[in-house]
C-alpha cells in the first residue's frame, strides 16, 4: 500500500505471481515509493505503521494542542506550524540515531522527563489495546474484501442480503458512524463548557437516540411530544433544550411544570409563560429567547428568507427593551440566546456573520448563561461538494467565546443543535428496482419506494437541494455505463428521485442505494398516495436491531 503523498510501499509477492512479473511490479512500484518486502503474516503489522500510524500520531498531536489551546489560548496556526518543524528535525534524528534521541532530549529531573514517565504509565493499556483493536479491525475488513462480491456492506453486513430478509423499502442506520461524526464535532470545537444538542427532528428513533445519549449528547427538542421522547430515552431535563413556535397554553403550562428550559419566539409567549408560572408558583425563572435573523445581516442566508414580507421566526433586536421590561414584571431571567441561520448549509461565511450577530446579541442582556448557535450544518450531497469545514469553525467558536468571558466576567456555555451533520451519512435506503421503462431518449428506472417514503427529492427538487447519491447495491463496483433517471412508484407526475444518473446495467430485482437519508428521510414518510411504510433497521456493534418492520399488505 502507498500514502496520498508516497512514503512506504509494502510488498508481498503470493504463490501465484512469477518471478517475472514481480520484478516488474516492484520497478513500476519503486518509482513512486520506497518498497518494503514482507512476509503474508507480517502485512497487518507493518500496515498498522505505515498507513494507520500517519493518522493516530497526528490525532495524538491534534488532542496535544487543543488541551494547550484551552489552557494556555495559544493560537492552533502557530502551534502547527511549529510542531510542523518539530516533526521534520525528528524525522531526520530517528533516522540517524533511532529512539536514543529519548533519551538525549530527555533531561533527567527536566519537564519532558515528566511527560515520557505519564506515557510510560499507560503504555501497559492504552497501546496495547489500540494495536489490538486495529489488528482486529484490518481482520475482520480483510474477511469483508475477500467475501464482498459487488456488493455493499453497511458495517459487516451484506445490504443485498438485508433488503432480502428484511423486505424493501429500507432504511438502514450505521451506529457506528453517528458515533464518529458526534466525535469529529465535539473535538473539533475546543471550547469549554460546550453542549452539543441532537435537533431531535431529523430522526427520533429511540436506538439512535440512545447512541447520541452515550456519546454525551445533549437534546433539542421543537414540542412536547419530542421532550418526553427524550425524557423516556434518558435525558435528563438539564440536557433538553426546548425550542419552537406559537406554543399553546396547555404545553406552555407542561413545560413550566418540568422545568424546561425555553427559548421563545415571541414576546406573546413570554407573557402568558410569565402569566402561568407566576400563577403556580414555579422556581423556574430562567428562559431563552430566539433572536430574529435579519437577511441583511447574513446576505442571502437567514431562517426567514423563504418568505420576507412576513417573515416570522424569532425576537427582533428593536423589541429587546420591551423584553426586558415584561421579564422584570414577571421576575423572569433571560439567561441565554439562541439563533437560526438556514438549513443544510456548507459555506462556513455566513455562520461567521451569524455567530458575531448572536455574540452582539447576548451582549444586551446581563444575565446571559448560554448562547445557543443553533443549527444548519450540512453535510456534502452533491459530488462537487466539500463537507462543513468544523476544524474552522471550531477556532472561531473559541475566539468568539473567549470575547464573551471577557465581556461577562465568567464562563458562557457554548450550545449547537446539528442534526443531519450526525445522521444524515450514517442512514441508507434501500430499494428494489421494479421496471425499467424506455423513454425513446431516457430511461426510467421504477423502484418500491418514492414520496410517500422518501419526500426530500420531491420537496426540495432531486437536482437540488432533494439530491442524494445512489449506487447499485448489488453491483457496488461495477462499471457506470449506464444513465437513468430514476422515479417512485406512485402516480405523482413528479416523483423522482434521481435524473441522469450513472450506474451499471440494471435489471428488475436489483437493489439501489440511496445514500445520506438518516434524517429527514423515515421521520417525513407519509405511506401517501397508498404506499406501504418503509422499514428501519440499526446496524450497531456488529448487531442488528429492527425498528420498524417493513409493512406487508
Amino acid at each position: 500500500m502507498i500514502n496520498k503523498v508516497g512514503g512506504p510501499i509494502l510488498l508481498y509477492s503470493g504463490k501465484y505471481i512469477n518471478r517475472t512479473d514481480r520484478n516488474r511490479v516492484e520497478k513500476l512500484l519503486s518509482k513512486i515509493g520506497n518498497i518494503y518486502k514482507v512476509k503474508e503474516s507480517e502485512i497487518d503489522a507493518y500496515t498498522h505503521l505505515s498507513s494507520c500510524s500517519p493518522a493516530i500520531v497526528a490525532e495524538f498531536l491534534r488532542l496535544y494542542v487543543n488541551v494547550l489551546m484551552k489552557e494556555k489560548k495559544i493560537n492552533r496556526q502557530k502551534a502547527l506550524k511549529i510542531l510542523i518543524e518539530m516533526l521534520e528535525i525528528l524525522a531526520l534524528l530517528l533516522k540517524t540515531d533511532g529512539f536514543k534521541i529519548i533519551p538525549q532530549v530527555c533531561t533527567k529531573g527536566g519537564i519532558t522527563e515528566q511527560g515520557i514517565r505519564i506515557m510510560d504509565n499507560y503504555q501497559g493499556t492504552f497501546f496495547k489495546d489500540l494495536t489490538h483493536s486495529l489488528l482486529k479491525r484490518m481482520e475482520e475488513v480483510r474477511k469483508n474484501m475477500e467475501t464482498k462480491s459487488n456488493h455493499l456492506y453497511i458495517g459487516k453486513f451484506d445490504a443485498v442480503e438485508l433488503a432480502k430478509k428484511f423486505g424493501t423499502p429500507l432504511y438502514v442506520y450505521h451506529g457506528e458512524k453517528i458515533e464518529e461524526n458526534f466525535k469529529k464535532i465535539n473535538l473539533a470545537i475546543p471550547y469549554e463548557p460546550k453542549q452539543i444538542h441532537y435537533a431531535i427532528m431529523c430522526n427520533d428513533r429511540p436506538p439512535i437516540l440512545k447512541i447520541l445519549l452515550d456519546c454525551g449528547a445533549y437534546i433539542q427538542a421543537n414540542s412536547l411530544k419530542e421532550y418526553k421522547l427524550a425524557r423516556k430515552v434518558g435525558f435528563s431535563n438539564e440536557r433538553i433544550s426546548v425550542t419552537t413556535t406559537n406554543m399553546s397554553t396547555k404545553d406552555l403550562k407542561e413545560f413550566a411544570k418540568l422545568g424546561a428550559m425555553i427559548n421563545f419566539d415571541s414576546i406573546e409567549e413570554i407573557i402568558r409563560y410569565g402569566e402561568i408560572v407566576s400563577e403556580c408558583k414555579s422556581k423556574n425563572r430562567k428562559i431563552g429567547i430566539r433572536v430574529f435573523v435579519y437577511q441583511q445581516a447574513m446576505e442571502q442566508h437567514a431562517t426567514n428568507a423563504p418568505y420576507l414580507p412576513k417573515a416570522r421566526v424569532g425576537i427582533k433586536q428593536e423589541k429587546f427593551s420591551q423584553l426586558k421590561e415584561i421579564a422584570k414584571k414577571f421576575d423572569l431571567k433571560i439567561v441565554g440566546v439562541h439563533g437560526y441561520l438556514a438549513s443544510n448549509m456548507l459555506d462556513l461565511g455566513p455562520f461567521l456573520k451569524l455567530n458575531r450577530f448572536l455574540l452582539d446579541c447576548a451582549k444586551q442582556f446581563p444575565d446571559i448563561e448560554y448562547i445557543n448557535f443553533g443549527a444548519g450544518f450540512g453535510i456534502a450531497l452533491k459530488p462537487d461538494e466539500e463537507d462543513f469545514d468544523w476544524e474552522a469553525y471550531g477556532e472561531n467558536i473559541l475566539a468568539l467565546m473567549q470575547e464573551a468571558e471577557k465581556f461577562f466576567g465568567r464562563k458562557i456555555n457554548f450550545k449547537i443543535e446539528p442534526g443531519r451533520s450526525l445522521v444524515g451519512d450514517a442512514g441508507i435506503l434501500l430499494t428494489e428496482v421494479t421496471n425499467i421503462k424506455n423513454m425513446d431518449f431516457w430511461k426510467e428506472v421504477g423502484v418500491d419506494c418514492g414520496f410517500g417514503v422518501f419526500a426530500r427529492p420531491y420537496i426540495y427538487k432531486w437536482n437540488e437541494g432533494g439530491y442524494h447519491p445512489i449506487i447499485s447495491a448489488n453491483k457496488f463496483g461495477q462499471e457506470a455505463n449506464e444513465i437513468y433517471t430514476i422515479c417512485g412508484n406512485s402516480v405523482l407526475q413528479s416523483d423522482y428521485l434521481a435524473e441522469d444518473r450513472k450506474l451499471p446495467s440494471l435489471e428488475v430485482g436489483d437493489f439501489l442505494a440511496i445514500l445520506k437519508t438518516g434524517a429527514y428521510g423515515a421521520t417525513m414518510q407519509s405511506s401517501f398516495p397508498g404506499m406501504r411504510r418503509a422499514g428501519e433497521i440499526l446496524v450497531y456493534r456488529d448487531k442488528i436491531k429492527v425498528i420498524q418492520k417493513t409493512e406487508k399488505i
